[in-house]
C-alpha cells in the first residue's frame, strides 16, 4: 500500500488553538477587573468574547489536526477557573461573600 503522507505542518500552527485559549483567558481576567471597577457593560462584552474564544479553540484544533494533551488540559482548566473567579467576585460585590 502506498499511503501518501500529508506535508509536515509548520511549528507555528500548533500554537494557534492555544492562542485562542489564551485570548479567552485574558478576556476573562479583563471581565473580572472591569466588573470590580463597576464597568459592567465592558465586563459583559469581555465575558461574551471569552465564551466565543472558548468555542473556537477546540474547533481550530480539530480543523488543523493539532490537538494535544496539553491543549486539552489547558482548554479544560481556564474556563473553570475563570467562572469560579467571576462567581466569587460577584458574590463579594453583592455582599454574599464569606470571609
Amino acid at each position: 500500500m502506498d499511503l501518501e503522507r500529508p506535508p509536515p505542518r509548520s511549528r507555528g500552527i500548533y500554537l494557534l488553538p492555544n492562542l485562542f485559549t489564551t485570548c479567552g483567558l485574558f478576556a476573562g481576567f479583563y471581565a473580572i477587573i472591569a466588573a470590580a471597577n463597576s464597568q459592567f457593560t465592558a465586563a459583559a462584552i469581555a465575558v461574551f468574547v471569552a465564551g466565543i474564544m472558548d468555542g473556537i479553540d477546540g474547533r481550530v484544533a480539530r480543523l488543523t489536526g493539532t490537538s494535544s494533551a496539553f491543549g486539552v488540559q489547558y482548554d479544560a482548566g481556564w474556563p473553570t477557573w475563570s467562572a469560579s473567579a467571576r462567581r466569587r467576585r460577584w458574590s463579594c460585590t453583592t455582599g454574599r461573600c464569606r470571609r
